[in-house]
C-alpha cells in the first residue's frame, strides 16, 4: 500500500515537473521570439546596401557599418590565427604530456596553469579589457590598434579553448591510446593519428564557442580603444579599428529612434557571425558521427 502511494505521488510530481518544464520553455520561446521580431521590425527597414557599405555619419539615416563590419571580420581572423593554435597546443600538452610527466616540476606547473585557466574562463570580459589596456596598449606600446584588440580577444578566447579541448581529449578512451602504443607508435604519433581525429568534434565545438563569445564582446574592445566613429577601413595591424559590438553599444545608449534602428540593424549583421560558428560546430559533429557509424558498420 505504501509502495503504491509513493508510486502515485511520484507520478504526480513527474507530471507537475513536465508542466513546469513546458511552461519555462514556452516563456523562453515567447521572449526570444518577441526579441527577434522586435529586431526585425526595427532593423530590417534600415538594412540596405548603403548601410552595409557606408561609413559612420552624424546623421543616423546616413550612417553605415562597413568599417565596423570589416574590423569585426579582421578581429575574428586574427583571433583564429593567434588563439586557436595556442589553445589547442596548450590543451594537448597539459592533458597528454604534463599530467603524466616524470618531472615533478612540470606536473606542478601544469596544475598551476590548470587552476589559472579555470579561473580565467570565468573572468568578466571587462577584466580582459583592462589587462589588454595595461599589457598590450601601454606595456607593449601597441597603442589603440587592431593588433591590441585581437590580442585582448585572443587572451579571452584561449582559456575557453583549452577547457573545451581538454574535455574533448578526455572523452577519448584510454584503449585508443594503449592500442596505438602497443602497436609501436610513439606518443606523438598516437596523439596525431588516433587521439586528435577522435577528439576533433569536441575541439571544433570548443573553438566555435570561444569565437562566438569574443565576436559579440564590446567591453574589452571599448577598454582598448575601439573607435565609435570611423570613416575608413584598417589597412595595417597598427591601425585604429572599429567593431560591430561597439557600434551596437554606442547606438543603443544614444537617444533617438534612428540610432536605435541602426543598433538593431547592426545586431542583425552580427548574428550571421554567431550562426556560422554554431553551424560549423553542428555540421562537423554530424559529419564525424556519420563517418564513425559508417566505419563501425563496415
Amino acid at each position: 500500500m505504501r509502495h503504491w502511494f509513493w508510486k502515485e505521488g511520484s507520478g504526480r510530481i513527474e507530471k507537475w515537473f513536465i508542466l513546469l518544464g513546458q511552461g519555462c520553455l514556452g516563456i523562453f520561446l515567447l521572449v526570444f521570439t518577441s526579441f527577434f521580431l522586435l529586431l526585425l521590425i526595427m532593423g530590417l527597414p534600415r538594412l540596405d546596401w548603403e548601410f552595409i557599405f557606408g561609413f559612420q555619419s552624424r546623421f543616423p539615416d546616413q550612417s553605415g557599418v562597413f568599417s565596423a563590419l570589416t574590423g569585426t571580420a579582421e578581429l575574428i581572423f586574427l583571433v583564429i590565427l593567434l588563439a586557436c593554435p595556442t589553445g589547442v597546443a596548450a590543451a594537448v600538452f597539459i592533458e597528454e604530456y604534463g599530467k603524466n610527466a616524470g618531472s615533478r616540476t612540470i606536473r606542478g606547473i601544469c596544475r598551476f596553469f590548470d587552476f589559472l585557466f579555470s579561473g580565467m574562463e570565468a573572468l568578466p570580459s571587462v577584466v580582459y579589457g583592462f589587462l589588454g589596456l595595461v599589457v598590450f596598449v601601454s606595456g607593449l606600446s601597441l597603442g589603440r590598434s587592431l593588433l591590441a584588440g585581437a590580442l585582448t580577444l585572443s587572451t579571452m578566447a584561449v582559456p575557453i579553448i583549452i577547457s573545451n579541448c581538454r574535455n574533448a581529449l578526455r572523452s577519448v578512451s584510454m584503449d585508443t591510446r594503449e592500442t596505438s602504443l602497443a602497436l609501436g607508435a610513439t606518443r606523438w604519433q598516437t596523439i596525431r593519428v588516433s587521439v586528435l581525429p577522435e577528439a576533433s568534434p569536441g575541439i571544433i565545438s570548443g573553438i566555435c564557442m570561444a569565437l562566438a563569445r569574443v565576436a559579440g564582446e564590446a567591453a574589452p574592445l571599448l577598454a582598448v580603444g575601439a573607435l565609435s566613429y570611423m570613416t575608413f577601413v584598417p589597412d595595417s595591424l597598427l591601425s585604429p579599428f572599429a567593431a560591430l559590438p561597439v557600434d551596437v553599444y554606442n547606438w543603443t545608449v544614444q537617444a533617438g529612434g534612428g540610432m536605435h534602428a541602426n543598433g538593431a540593424a547592426a545586431i542583425l549583421l552580427l548574428l550571421p557571425f554567431l550562426l556560422v560558428f554554431n553551424a560549423t560546430s553542428v555540421l562537423w559533429r554530424r559529419q564525424r558521427a556519420g563517418q564513425s557509424n559508417g566505419g563501425s558498420t563496415r
